[in-house]
């Protein structure tokens, strides 16, 4: 059985490659990282779920107010407007602290 190298996330019991659960949190990971958000590596899921949901808002929002994803990436050297780009993680910030720090972001710009 192949083992993850993140076994240890909550649960001890190792994990194989083609496990739904590790597929999921992969997936989490994926996304998380498409927006440029900064891992770990040490994240439970939990902890990565709140941070996907955090960015997903805050998409949402960027969205309702008409401005691109594309044009206010966070890694665009010249972004439209920099209030509709996802805020960077910082290198000491928890995945909790984070995940609130994008939610206020998507809530000033309802």
């Amino acid at each position: 059985m192949e083992q993850h190298p993140r076994e240890d996330r909550n649960d001890p019991r190792p994990r194989s490659a083609d496990d739904p659960l590790e597929r999921a949190e992969e997936g989490t990971e994926a996304r998380l990282e498409k927006h440029e958000v900064r891992l770990e590596g040490t994240e439970s899921v939990e902890e990565l779920l709140a941070m996907l949901d955090a960015v997903e808002r805050f998409d949402a929002a960027r969205a309702a107010r008409g401005a691109s994803s594309m044009t206010n990436a966070a890694d665009s050297s010249r972004p439209e407007d920099p209030h509709f780009v996802i805020p960077a993680r910082r290198a000491d910030e928890s995945p909790r602290a984070y995940a609130e720090r994008v939610r206020a972001a998507a809530d000033a710009l309802r």
